[in-house]
């Protein structure tokens, strides 16, 4: 699959005064989906300034059961600082639960953590 998304191409603004644009944004991408893998790359250009982005996802036993998945951006472009993201998650019939991990070495030593527990009616 491929896809093409924008936002602000109008480029609003947020202040009274003027001079407050909010950047445009344009993302292109590319993914692939089978019955265990999940890939994605896409390339995010902002205000001129463009960034990488790919990540994916296993599953373990197919359509249910456990998920690994593994993410990078900014590993090439114009601000290639570096972020890493990974994951599991695990279905149980109408009960997920699902973590995440995220380091950004723009903002800190240490990375942040999710956790989401969900349940379909």
């Amino acid at each position: 699959a491929c896809g093409v998304s924008g936002q602000n191409l109008n480029q609003p603004e947020i202040a009274e005064s003027g001079g407050a644009a909010i950047p445009r944004r344009l993302v292109l991408g590319l993914g692939y989906e089978d019955r265990l893998y999940i890939g994605e790359v896409d390339l995010e250009l902002v205000d001129g300034t463009s960034r990488v982005r790919v990540g994916g996802e296993y599953r373990f036993g197919g359509r249910s059961g456990l998920r690994l998945r593994l993410g990078a951006s900014g590993i090439a472009g114009d601000n290639a600082a570096g972020e890493l993201d990974g994951g599991l998650g695990l279905s149980a019939g109408k009960l997920t639960f699902n973590w995440a991990y995220h380091y950004a070495s723009e903002i800190t030593a240490s990375g942040t953590q999710r956790f989401s527990l969900g349940y379909q009616f």
